[in-house]
């Protein structure tokens, strides 16, 4: 009798249209290699499930943690179609490149609008992507990568910010959380709000996100205070996001290493 032949791998399908057909790429754009170290050590995905009690608070579960060390610039993922990566990501690609490069090598700007939506959107396909280097950490649906791919905008509840670093911290952070609001006694199946934290070169920008939303009013102002970066999407005052931005101000503080973490794990602190 012969040996059986093993079933066919199921064939995956992409993140962001559900086309079948998807390719192994980088993590990151090879145009990046020229302004980042090669040595680059480690990024790290944390997921950590909670809820929120009556009388105590917030409850913790023990956090699952996965640190994965190596090059950031060699790693890739197989979750996106050939037309999404050679299309509307490349588009992205080369539009956000001449905005970063300068944020990269230590220089500031102050974007205009447009230019924000460039930036914010571009570290919206990267967090997207990134989640799935730790399928528990995955916070956007299918949809609102779906329809984030249709409008190459972030999604409505997603807030950006941006800084500058001493380029000793060469991580990327990402952080899954599983909230829940006082009426609800259990703890959600799946995260439902993110942050996620990069470092390229003099470059530090953080982004929170998620159907859960909970950083509004004074809680956005109280966060903005407690990572000490500037915010700069979404950047319109409606009376629900807070006030409104209208510059990007070189910072006076340059983060240190130290500084760089404290803000990967900042989503956390804040609701402890």
């Amino acid at each position: 009798m012969g040996k059986q032949k093993k079933p066919p791998t199921p064939k995956k399908n992409c993140i962001f249209c559900g086309k079948t057909g998807v390719t192994k790429e980088h993590l990151w754009p090879d145009w990046l290699k020229n302004y980042i170290p090669i040595d680059s050590s480690s990024h790290t995905h944390t997921t950590q499930m909670s809820r929120l009690n009556y009388n105590t608070g917030m409850v913790r579960e023990s956090p699952i943690i996965k640190i994965q060390s190596g090059n950031l610039m060699a790693q890739k993922l197989r979750i996106v179609c050939d037309i999404c990566n050679n299309e509307w990501m490349s588009r992205l690609q080369e539009s956000a490149k001449p905005l970063l490069i300068p944020f990269i090598k230590g220089e500031w700007l102050d974007l205009n609008l447009h230019e924000r939506g460039i930036v914010s959107a571009w570290l919206t396909m990267y967090t997207m992507v990134y989640e799935f280097k730790h399928p528990p950490t995955i916070v956007a649906s299918f949809e609102d990568r779906n329809l984030f791919r249709e409008r190459v905008l972030p999604p409505y509840n997603w807030f950006f910010w941006i800084g500058l670093n001493d380029g000793l911290w060469d991580k990327a952070h990402h952080k899954g959380l599983g909230l829940v609001d006082q009426l609800s006694k259990e703890i959600p199946e799946k995260c439902n709000i993110q942050s996620t934290t990069i470092a390229l070169n003099k470059l530090i920008l953080h982004v929170v996100g998620g159907p859960r939303v909970v950083l509004i009013g004074s809680e956005l102002e109280r966060y903005n205070n407690s990572i000490k970066l500037q915010r700069f999407w979404p950047p319109i005052n409606t009376g629900f996001w807070g006030t409104r931005i209208k510059t990007l101000d070189k910072p006076n503080h340059i983060f240190t290493p130290g500084d760089c973490a404290a803000v990967g794990h900042a989503l956390e602190s804040f609701f402890a």
